[in-house]
Formats: C-alpha cells, structure tokens, sequence
C-alpha cells in the first residue's frame, strides 16, 4: 500500500564507553512514507515501500602508559648502534600502538554490545483511506531490532474494509422470488485504466445464484478463496457496479427506457447499481434493491466517466434515479381495463417485471363501408362488443411459484377457467399462451382483426 505514514524512533541515539561514545546519526525518530505503485498491470504487485538508515559514529581515544627500556650492543660502529636503538624504537612504538589499539577496539566492542539491545519502534501515524490498523506482531504498532551492518524487510498489514453483496430477485407483482434464473455483470473499477472493467484478469469478482435462491457476489481472487467479501484496494478504490444482464426467462429486462428495450443479454443501455465501500459499511451485507437504482450505462463513448462493457468502452452516468417505472398496458386507450402499469422500486429486492402485451381487437361494421366511403355516417366502429380470454392450456405465472394464472372469467361447473386454443404469430416471434411474452423484450401490442 501506498501512503502510509510510519515512525521509525530508537530507543538511544547515543552512549558512552570507556575512554570515549557512539552517536547515531540522525539523532533521533525519521518518518517514512510508503509509494512505490506503478501504474500498469503490476500496480497491486508493488509499492508500500520506504526506508530509513541510520549512521554510527565511534569516538574513542586511548593513551599506553607502558614504559619499555631496554639496551642493545656493544657494536663495532656508531652506524650499527643507531640501526639497532632506531629498530628497538619502533618495535617500541608498535607494543604500545597494539596495546591502545586493543583498548580501542574493547571500546569500539562495547559500543556494539550496547547498539545491539537498542531497540525500534515502528509506528503507523497515518493509515490510508480503505484501511484500518491491525494489531499483533506483523500490526501497525511494533518494536523490532535492527542488527549492525544490516538491511533488512520489516512487514506491516493493515485490515481492509469489506462488505458483502447480495441480491434478491422477486416478481413485482405477485412479490414472489422468481424461480428462473436472471444473469448480473459486476464491474470494478480500475485507476490504471481509469475506467471499470469486467470481470477477468484483475476483476475476479462474479454474481452467482445461490442454493436458497438468492445471488451473492463471489471472490475468485486467489487469496480469497471462493469467499462472498469485496475488499477495497488502491487499484479499485472500493468502487462497484452490478448490472443485470438478462432478466429471467418471460421476464422485462432492467433498460433504462422502458419504451426502447437493447438486446437482450447486454448491459448496454440498462439500469446500473454503483456502489463504494466505505468505513461506515465495513464488515456489511449490502442488499441491493431497486431504490438503488443510481446509474445508467449508455451505448456510446461520450466521455466522463467509461466503463468497459465487454461489448464496449461507453459512458456511464450517476446520480439519483426514479426507480419506479410505467408501463403503458393500453397505448390507444380503448380498452376497459388499466391503461398502464408501475412497478414501484423495493428497498432490498430487486423486481422484475413480467413482459407485457395487448391485443386489440376492432369491431366493425362491414355494411356501413358505403356510408364511410361517402365521407357521411362518422365511422364504422362498433362498441359495446363483450370478449373472453382463452388459452391452450394452463399457464403457469413466470415467477415458477404462484402457480396458474387465470386470465379467462369463464369457469366451468367446477369453477375452473374454461380455455381455448389461441396462438398468435407477429414479426418474427410467436407464443402460444397470453399475455404474449418475449424473452427480455416487451412487446408492444397484437392486433386482431
């Protein structure tokens, strides 16, 4: 990690020892700050280093009090008798250089048996943003030693903030969790390519539906080990976002336009949930709902912030979001029954909205054709007609739990909804059951006439 801020202070600078001292250079604490992250593919591979050294300074004087005498000779010349006192002399001189030498080096010994129990302490003062301090021997408060000579790694960990994300998936209307299964896209994002990237290579995050059929993000980072936790880190900065990308099977997919629908399977032009880690929501379970609802991810570059769809490097924005959305259920509103549809956002759940159709059905009369061509008799249109809604078969509601859904208001002697064989066929889909569905699209109207 860089950033972090450590305080290096000795427990003495400085002593004595016979006929002398040591002084450590600086004379006090240093403070060092971690860096080192390069801004590549290797960013969270390196950095979180600094150093600091200190100098020893020996002064130590010492003064032989030995007294040698001695006498050479006789010598025939006073040549050989100079030779001989010069060679005395300076064997002299070396006995007492040797002697104080010795007592030097005893001192200079000293001196290293007192540096050897100084100690270090080695304090964090500042912890960088997404981190918190960790006790214990490898924590942000510790006293090492230091051997003379030496240069050494000392590790320091600090505790990274985490959440947990899960999601919940129900049918807005019958508030049902939806038995099909629905696709979510994670993103993280990444300061080396100032954007957020999809899941591979650096990201290893994944959405994935769990046993009790809710969906939790899942670690597969090496050092996590399948875990549900999302760590902060410099390289994501703790920031997220999840994008269902294709609803369950007979289910309206998130789009941002309700009225311009993508293709399905593509998280271009759908509803985004953004989210950070922070301290505040360190160690939680976030529930993502659809008030969560904060971003859209548009289809093209128009610069800001990007994110990397996969399909793509596009644009996504931020901000507060109606997280309602309307449907209109009866775009010529003729019909006798509601005229559109609003599923109103969940605090903790994600909603689908099952795919929506009409048919309309026009009545008219045939024989007036004459009077109508004639520009007189208004028009052709024939009300107060009654219909029925048959189908094929039972149908069972999409979310796979609700069980049958009776869209007939005729019943047999039973009671139970009398259906009729209807199969419908418009532009290039077909389905053999109302309301007529089509996989993560909404289909406007059938018309029958």
């Amino acid at each position: 990690m860089d950033g972090a801020v450590i305080t290096v202070t000795p427990s003495r600078t400085g002593g004595s020892v016979d006929g002398g001292s040591w002084q450590m250079i600086p004379a006090g604490a240093q403070t060092i700050t971690t860096s080192g992250h390069t801004q590549d593919d290797s960013f969270h591979l390196n950095g979180g280093d600094g150093s600091a050294t200190w100098t020893v300074h020996y002064e130590v004087s010492k003064t032989s009090t030995s007294t040698l005498t001695g006498q050479e000779g006789p010598f025939t010349s006073q040549a050989e008798a100079d030779a001989a006192a010069e060679a005395a002399k300076n064997a002299a001189i070396g006995q007492l250089q040797n002697e104080a030498q010795g007592m030097v080096d005893a001192a200079i010994a000293s001196a290293r048996a007192q540096l050897a129990n100084i100690t270090f302490s080695y304090d964090e003062v500042t912890i960088p943003h997404g981190f918190d301090s960790t006790p214990g021997a490898l924590g942000s408060h510790q006293t090492i030693t230091v051997p003379a000579n030496s240069s050494n790694d000392y590790k320091m960990q600090n505790d990274e903030w985490s959440v947990k994300v899960s999601i919940d998936k129900i049918d807005s209307e019958t508030k049902q969790r939806i038995k099909g299964d629905a696709e979510f896209k994670i993103f993280e994002w990444d300061v080396v390519r100032q954007c957020y990237i999809p899941t591979g290579g650096y990201n290893q995050y994944k959405v994935e539906r769990q046993s009790d059929g809710t969906y939790k993000v899942i670690n597969h980072s090496d050092y996590a080990g399948g875990s549900d936790d999302l760590f902060y880190t410099q390289r994501n900065e703790g920031k997220f976002v999840i994008v269902e990308s294709r609803a369950p099977s007979e289910y309206y997919g998130d789009w941002t336009d309700v009225t311009k629908p993508g293709t399905a399977g593509s998280v271009l032009g759908k509803r985004a949930y953004a989210f950070e880690i922070t301290k505040a929501l360190d160690g939680q379970t976030i529930w993502l709902g659809n008030a969560d609802y904060n971003a859209d991810i548009t289809t093209t570059n128009s610069g800001g912030t990007l994110i990397d769809t996969g399909e793509g490097v596009v644009t996504i924005t931020f901000g507060i979001r109606n997280a309602d959305k309307t449907y209109a259920t009866d775009p010529n509103g003729i019909a006798n029954n509601e005229n559109s549809y609003t599923m109103h956002a969940n605090a903790d759940k994600m909603q689908n909205d099952r795919v929506l159709g009409n048919i309309l059905l026009t009545k008219e009369d045939l024989d007036a054709a004459r009077y109508l061509a004639a520009g007189i008799n208004g028009d052709t249109t024939l009300e107060g007609a009654v219909y029925d809604l048959y189908a094929a078969d039972t149908i069972e509601h999409p979310d796979g739990v609700s069980g049958v859904v009776d869209y007939s208001k005729t019943t047999d002697a039973n009671g139970q909804p009398i259906w009729h064989t209807t199969v419908l066929t418009n532009g290039g889909w077909d389905t053999d059951y109302l309301p007529i569905l089509q996989k993560d699209r909404l289909v406007a109207s059938a018309k029958i006439t």
